[in-house]
């Protein structure tokens, strides 16, 4: 079956503290690393991706975001825009945000799919007070991205 599939987006704000508005007011590029510390997975999308994260967040902006990051996928390994498919989840973590990206090339052969989280930083947030003051530490103490094969 033929489809032209260039998107299926599934985005979700998650705030890690109580509930309220949470607003990006600066923008800051996606860093990827292809080979974190302790994962020695390859990674096939291993590339530098200047994209500029969305603000505010929304739909509409994060449909940009994960456009260019298509366009840049596409330009640098050649895949096939009819095969893509990429998800991303947006998740908060005090003055930073994590991008979960699930990465989808729909080849007959191999069926790859791969997951990459890019880690965000120098975020500045506008919390409302219902927020509190203390939020968790990121878990990811400044690694800016993990990318491993995803076993499904």
């Amino acid at each position: 079956m033929k489809r032209r599939q260039l998107l299926s987006l599934s985005v979700v704000g998650v705030a890690m503290s109580t509930a309220g508005c949470i607003t990006a007011r600066r923008t800051a590029p996606l860093m990827f690393d292809p080979q974190p510390p302790d994962r020695p997975d390859e990674c096939p999308f291993s590339h530098n991706f200047d994209v500029a994260f969305p603000v505010p967040l929304e739909d509409e902006s994060v449909e940009t975001l994960t456009a260019a990051y298509e366009r840049e996928l596409r330009a640098s390994d050649g895949v096939d825009p009819d095969t893509l498919s990429i998800e991303v989840t947006l998740t908060s973590w005090g003055q930073s945000y994590i991008a979960d990206l699930r990465v989808t090339v729909d080849d007959v052969d191999t069926g790859e799919t791969y997951s990459a989280a890019y880690y965000v930083d120098e975020r500045q947030l506008m919390r409302s007070t219902a927020d509190g003051t203390e939020l968790p530490v990121d878990p990811r103490e400044g690694h800016p991205l993990e990318c491993r094969q995803r076993i499904d």
